[in-house]
């Protein structure tokens, strides 16, 4: 029983550091503007443990630079799927709000992207990573709020 025991806790904790080696892995490449790869090895770590919101924000923070990069909407696209996803696991997740409103920033649908900064403005002291969060949102809120943005936002 023991032999099991030990068994089961080695597998689990071999599988976590694979999962834990792709995102790390994910994260190099993203840094290094290495990011089809990165998003591949997101992919890698989602397919170890889907239910991580981390893994799908990190995926999208990639998909999204290679949307903007390559000026490929159908990127904007998978990021938002990834982003959804995301949402569908940790709801109140402020990060994955705000790249939410980049990617419709992006796309232009200037409304949709008002609302996912607000939602996620709502969302910073309900979340554990709060007070990082918080600084980054609200300073991206800041820089995005042109006139002729909310003017067209408001049309």
């Amino acid at each position: 029983m023991l032999c099991w025991l030990w068994q089961r806790c080695a597998s689990a904790l071999r599988h976590r550091m694979r999962q834990q080696m792709w995102y790390k892995k994910g994260r190099d490449l993203d840094r290094n503007g290495f990011y089809e790869e990165a998003v591949k090895a997101y992919d890698r770590a989602i397919e170890l443990e889907p239910s991580n919101a981390t893994f799908y924000i990190s995926k999208a923070s990639g998909l999204n630079m290679l949307a903007i990069l390559t000026n490929n909407q159908s990127k904007f696209n998978e990021s938002l799927q990834a982003i959804d996803k995301a949402l569908e696991i940790d709801p109140k997740n402020p990060r994955a709000w705000e790249l939410k409103g980049n990617a419709l920033s992006q796309m232009k649908r200037f409304n949709e992207s008002l609302e996912a900064y607000e939602s996620g403005i709502q969302n910073i002291g309900l979340h554990k990573g709060g007070a990082n969060s918080s600084r980054t949102l609200r300073a991206h809120w800041q820089e995005k709020r042109p006139s002729e943005w909310i003017k067209t936002a408001i049309l």
